[in-house]
């Protein structure tokens, strides 16, 4: 008996290896081509390539990174994370910020997750290839890529991983205080862990927890994400809101997105344009809250546990981003692929909850699963580099002006100055307060020979930003190649009382008083 007892339990640790084993294979198989993939202008550059804070001569400033939000947001768990990637570039490549490096961690961080979400799957439902597929949807659905491919968005993978490893600990006898301690992990990664307490409650009512327990287990991280919604509001700069009585369309909206992409990831890009500005300046805004009236309705009818779940899952991780609280994104989108990174685990949760049936429905499952990863492995691809990126948006989204602007800029770098007048002339067209779209132009017209027009587009940004130290270094430079030289003189002067410190600005008085007679 006793050597039965054995050989069940390492049937069973077989069978768990080989499922876990499944997992990693399919996240490698879809993902792996991103260690190819180029860093991207689209704040890569900001948040790790051009980050003063990770290298310096006595390595990375981690007291200011842990004591100082940096560019409006407190993650310093995150920010330490790029500093040791940038360290292990450097031993390994001898480049501090080689991109496979860094995409790598991103890969590993998303089948880590994935086999946490397995774990947290089966903790919940004990049927072992139910909860493989459900981690597999986790895995390989096209909205996960977002978040995969953009080194910045490492920030939510770290997050995740750590607010996964807070959800599971948390079942385990006495692990409260180590779950606790991970959850804390997750906010210091990125300030979007304040909705994991949320999942925590849907979690613990869906195990029919006593209502004392999980006051105390969900009450303790509710206050732990109070103190951090209070850093991260005094950090982060705060959006032109719309009217109250308008948010909760925007809410709704955003969910009725959410829910068209789950089952149709189709055109997928990092930005839609889906903002409140355009949103009621459209019709569909009326009527695209019908669809979640229609999912309240239906699931007060049914009254399932298990879509219950699911569904408070989904919202609880993307209710802080549905527009219903001000953000510093929403100017641009309400919506994005990285917002439902971890809110795929109700989806994830009700694959592995329903799931029943023989060899034909697993193979109709795998069969889906098959087709989202090939979909997946294709979205990875347009993220490989800049052009490739921001083209693609362009034709789900014409109107990107975060498109146009790094279009424009890519086209500066490789010398195509007849595209790069094209994407700042709609750049500015579009957004025509956008005063660094006007310098970006002028810049392209001067190089082009165009002085006049150059001129002009230079004044037109400094009407809409006057204090711009590089705008009127610009302007300077187009005077002195006009040979006038008291006007460029007065312009670089300018320059250097708005920044005393800008360089180009003083190399250039210093190449003039050497041409003075």
């Amino acid at each position: 008996m006793a050597d039965y007892g054995i050989k069940a339990r390492m049937k069973g640790s077989l069978r768990t290896a080989c499922q876990l084993i499944v997992i990693l294979a399919a996240v490698g198989a879809v993902f792996g081509v991103a260690l190819n993939h180029e860093f991207l202008s689209w704040d890569d550059d900001k948040n790790v390539t051009r980050n003063a804070l990770l290298v310096t001569e006595a390595g990375p400033d981690l007291a200011r990174i842990w004591l100082r939000p940096y560019l409006g947001l407190y993650a310093p768990m995150a920010y330490t994370a790029y500093a040791l990637e940038s360290w292990v570039s450097q031993r390994v490549t001898g480049n501090p910020f080689h991109p496979a490096v860094f995409h790598a961690t991103s890969v590993l961080l998303h089948a880590l997750c994935a086999l946490l979400v397995y774990l947290l799957l089966r903790g919940v439902d004990r049927r072992g290839w139910c909860a493989v597929l459900g981690a597999l949807l986790f895995a390989v659905h096209p909205m996960q890529v977002e978040s995969v491919a953009w080194v910045t968005e490492q920030r939510g993978l770290l997050c995740a991983f750590f607010g996964l490893l807070a959800l599971v600990t948390r079942g385990f006898r006495g692990a409260y205080i180590v779950a606790s301690l991970f959850y804390v992990a997750a906010l210091l990664s990125k300030p979007a862990a304040i909705a994991i307490p949320l999942m925590l409650i849907v979690l613990e009512r869906y195990g029919d927890r006593s209502a004392p327990r999980l006051a105390l287990r969900a009450g303790f991280w509710l206050l732990l994400a109070g103190g951090f919604i209070a850093i991260t509001t005094q950090a982060q700069s705060v959006v032109h809101p719309p009217p109250l009585w308008a948010r909760p369309l925007v809410a709704t909206d955003a969910i009725a997105f959410y829910m068209y992409k789950l089952v149709w990831p189709l055109g997928l890009a990092p930005d839609y344009g889906r903002s409140p500005r355009a949103a009621f300046g459209a019709w569909w805004i009326y009527a695209t809250w019908i669809a979640p009236t229609v999912l309240v309705m239906a699931l007060a009818v049914k009254r399932d546990r298990t879509a219950f779940a699911a569904t408070g899952l989904f919202l609880a991780w993307t209710l802080p981003v549905l527009g219903l609280i001000p953000f510093a994104f929403q100017d641009w989108s309400t919506v994005a692929d990285r917002y439902v990174y971890l809110a795929m685990l109700g989806p994830a949760f009700a694959v592995a909850s329903w799931l029943r049936g023989g060899p034909r429905t697993i193979a109709v499952a795998v069969g889906v699963l098959m087709v989202l990863g090939t979909l997946s492995a294709r979205q990875l691809q347009r993220w490989r580099d800049d052009r490739t990126l921001f083209e693609h948006t362009l034709t789900v989204n014409p109107h990107s002006v975060v498109a146009h602007n790094i279009l424009g800029i890519d086209a500066v770098r490789t010398k195509r100055y007849k595209a790069a007048a094209y994407h700042f002339r709609r750049l500015t067209g579009m957004n025509p307060r956008y005063a660094k779209g006007y310098a970006d132009l002028a810049g392209v017209q001067q190089r082009a020979g165009k002085l006049d027009a150059a001129a002009r587009a230079y004044r037109r940004a400094l009407a809409l930003r006057a204090r711009d130290p590089g705008s009127w270094t610009g302007l300077g430079n187009v005077h002195l190649r006009r040979g006038e030289h008291e006007k460029a003189r007065r312009c670089y002067e300018t320059a250097l009382e708005h920044d005393p410190g800008y360089a180009p600005a003083r190399a250039n008085v210093k190449l003039l008083e050497q041409r003075a007679p």
